[in-house]
């Protein structure tokens, strides 16, 4: 009788175990799990620049089902929703990428703003605001958690207040540093560490405006004002670049100079607005392909194309007076496309260059020989 007493509340003890045992997992979790079981997980994770978001949901979801397996419901959904957070800020970076990849692609093939780049410079921007938002909402989340940490152990809270005061001097500090970035335009020859400091600031800004004041808000901005000394100094040469480009006189001025330098002051004609470089001997006698030697002359000029990059480029072909006017007169054509050709497999936008064929007229040398080349004019307005 007795053993029956026993086997009878063991049993009991089992059912009521089982019935205080964790129940259904919440809505947070199981959002949270799909989102990292979801068939393009793997590529956010993969994404340049995400992975360690997306290590964190992980984290986070492995602390949910921690506290979920423990009976702490509550907390088992503050960690879901971390989780859902950092995921949502990996994949906007993913997104983000690649509309950078796109934008890169675009600007190889154009060489001013036109409305595909203007929207995808705008799509580069929302997605910009929606990584600082999530942040944000991240940034949230974890101080609140530390607020509860704190209050449940009994801890003393922190002098706010001070705190405070020495983020705000630090702020004033890296909006010192974001003027001599902007000085440069270094949004525009930059963007990269531009942007990830200007995202830093508006984050931090926002804690600050909800009230919140701590080490990390600091340590944010000190990595912010590094980030916009670094982006200054990135921007230097570009803006000085831009800078000198408007003014075109000047610019001519030093193309011809370089030309000059580089390729030889007797094959550098000035022709008012226009460079001409003349490039001489550049093929054997009935031929369109460069001779030995010739490359080296077509990848200087090159060199000197990409420097000055707002010039478009003629390519005029020649022969000597040997053999038919008319043969020779496609053969020129033939040759000033094997140059073009030469300066874009140096990396010059087809897009820039126009070819003609002059034959035999107008020879430059009294040496049939000589008289074998190409003249390249670059000019701008």
């Amino acid at each position: 009788m007795m053993k029956l007493q026993i086997l009878a509340i063991s049993a009991l003890v089992a059912v009521f175990a089982l019935a205080c045992g964790p129940g259904e997992k919440s809505t947070e979790l199981k959002e949270l799990e799909r989102l990292l079981q979801a068939p393009d997980a793997s590529e956010v994770r993969d994404a340049p620049g995400a992975s360690k978001a997306f290590r964190e949901s992980r984290q986070f979801r492995r602390f949910s089902l921690e506290a979920w397996d423990e009976g702490d419901e509550e907390l088992s959904r503050e960690y879901a929703i971390l989780g859902t957070l950092r995921f949502r800020t990996a994949q906007a970076i993913a997104s983000q990428m690649t509309e950078k990849e796109r934008l890169d692609a675009a600007n190889a093939k154009i060489e001013t703003v036109n409305p595909q780049l203007t929207a995808l410079n705008a799509e580069k921007i929302k997605l910009t605001n929606e990584i600082a938002n999530l942040e944000r909402q991240v940034g949230y989340a974890r101080t609140a958690s530390q607020t509860r940490s704190v209050n449940t152990s009994g801890q003393a809270s922190v002098d706010t207040s001070a705190k405070r005061s020495q983020i705000i001097e630090k702020m004033r500090e890296v909006q010192t540093s974001q003027r001599a970035s902007e000085e440069v335009d270094a949004s525009t020859h930059a963007p990269e560490k531009y942007n990830r400091a200007l995202n830093m600031v508006k984050s931090t800004q926002s804690l600050l405006d909800s009230g919140q004041a701590n080490d990390q808000m600091l340590t944010q901005l000190t990595e912010a004002q590094n980030l916009f000394a670094q982006a200054t100094q990135e921007a230097q040469a570009g803006f000085k670049e831009a800078q000198s480009k408007l003014n075109p006189d000047e610019r001519r001025a030093n193309l011809q100079r370089d030309a000059q330098a580089s390729l030889g002051a007797s094959n550098v004609v000035v022709e008012g607005k226009a460079t001409r470089v003349v490039l001489d001997s550049l093929f054997d006698a009935g031929s369109a392909e460069l001779s030995t030697g010739a490359l080296m002359k077509v990848k200087e000029l090159a060199k000197l194309a990409q420097k000055y990059d707002e010039f478009s480029i003629f390519v005029e072909g020649y022969t000597s007076t040997t053999g038919s006017a008319t043969e020779n007169l496609g053969l020129s054509r033939n040759r000033a496309n094997t140059v073009r050709k030469a300066l874009a497999a140096e990396g010059i936008a087809d897009s820039r260059m126009d070819v003609r064929g002059f034959g035999q007229d107008r020879p430059r040398f009294g040496n049939d020989v000589q008289n074998e080349r190409v003249e390249v004019v670059l000019t701008r307005q």
